[in-house]
């Protein structure tokens, strides 16, 4: 079933919901052949869309957002989030992503959450985003702030992050200052890359821990900071190790948000064998094309990265302008632990008519350990209700 055909289901599915709602709170349960579900429960259905454009020279890997010589538009992301509140403590979430219209669907988060009587701790059970660092949990095109995210994010911290188990959180404290700690034990990553080794069952014996343990003070100026791990195995025989760590911090004062994230890895490199036949010649096949060749890939687990962003919002909140925000982000990705770095400056101006719709603009400025032309901007509008 391609992705555009899912497409249309769930928004045929999503039209009826929303036409018989009414009617199925107030009929019993068993309501045109669904025999299951609560008439009490209340549901939520959020989402955001939005619509990139990207040009890049034609030198150099290019970023995450695209390759050398790239420009495009790119309707990267529709998300479709439903909330349904069982009861005052207990909450089902789920969250479908469609990629680069419709082209990929991916279920992103699909868990409940349980906030148990006491109120310091509380359970997340399903598919959510692992809780490592600062940025994932607010990397969604609504909440960030640059069109981009920092590099290692993708090459490092499998991109948007989420994994299935048991995810326990909560905090201890007062209002103004409190000490927080979010744990989870999960199937963990198949390999080291970003788009092809999430998965959703476990393929080995062990499971993966990952975890953050912070402090906030809420006050005129509010501080966040934390400190964060990971660890697990990913491959089948539970042999190969992944290890990560980071530490995190935020500052926020009226309009002003400063913000800063370090992530180290390290483990055993990841080695992928794949066999491809070749038409060519001697010497590329000796007795004759067709040939078999097999080609061996090294991806290294060690790497580092680390960013620095600050911006300014302007709530003008006058007719056409709801605010403008200027934003700045340098951030540096070290592959293999070693000094052939990649820095990354992007400068940003966002601009809101109203809410919850904004135009973003970027200039990303990029630096290779060989001397490339790789620099592009960026356009971005994103609409979320």
């Amino acid at each position: 079933m391609s992705g555009w055909t899912i497409f249309r289901f769930l928004m045929t599915g999503l039209f009826l919901i929303c036409l018989f709602y009414r009617t199925a709170k107030a009929e019993d349960t068993d309501f045109r052949g669904i025999s299951y579900g609560s008439p009490e429960s209340y549901v939520d259905f959020h989402g955001f869309i939005d619509l990139s454009y990207f040009d890049f020279k034609k030198e150099g890997p290019g970023t995450d957002l695209g390759g050398p010589g790239t420009s495009t538009f790119d309707q990267e992301n529709f998300y479709l989030s439903a909330a349904a509140k069982v009861r005052e403590n207990v909450t089902a979430i789920g969250e479908v992503e469609y990629r680069h219209g419709g082209s990929k669907v991916n279920v992103k988060r699909a868990f409940v959450d349980w906030i148990l009587p006491d109120r310091y701790l509380a359970l997340r059970i399903g598919k959510f985003y692992a809780p490592f660092g600062l940025e994932i949990r607010e990397y969604q095109a609504p909440m960030r702030k640059l069109v981009s995210r920092p590099r290692y994010t993708q090459e490092l911290l499998y991109g948007e992050w989420s994994d299935t188990g048991v995810n326990a959180y909560g905090s201890l404290g007062g209002n103004d200052l409190r000490g927080t700690y979010d744990i989870a034990v999960v199937n963990g990553p198949t390999g080291l890359t970003a788009e092809v080794d999430h998965q959703n069952q476990d393929n080995t014996s062990r499971r993966a821990i990952i975890g953050r343990l912070g402090i906030d003070y809420q006050g005129p100026v509010e501080i966040s900071a934390g400190g964060s791990y990971a660890d697990g195995t990913y491959d089948t025989a539970s042999r190969s190790h992944v290890r990560l760590s980071g530490v995190d911090a935020k500052i926020t004062m009226g309009g002003m948000d400063l913000r800063g994230e370090y992530v180290s890895r390290h483990g055993d490199n990841q080695t992928i064998v794949t066999n491809e036949i070749s038409t060519d010649p001697f010497p590329v096949c000796p007795s004759g094309p067709p040939c078999v060749i097999t080609r061996t890939t090294t991806i290294p687990a060690a790497g580092n990265g680390i960013y620095g962003q600050a911006s300014y919002r302007f709530d003008l909140r006058i007719s056409g302008i709801y605010f403008i925000e200027a934003v700045y982000r340098h951030d540096v990705f070290n592959p293999e632990g070693r000094n052939n770095l990649a820095t990354t400056d992007s400068i940003g101006i966002n601009y809101a008519p109203y809410p919850h719709l904004v135009l973003k603009t970027e200039y990303q400025i990029n630096r290779e350990d060989v001397e490339v032309k790789n620099n592009g901007y960026l356009v971005q509008l994103v609409v979320d209700f």
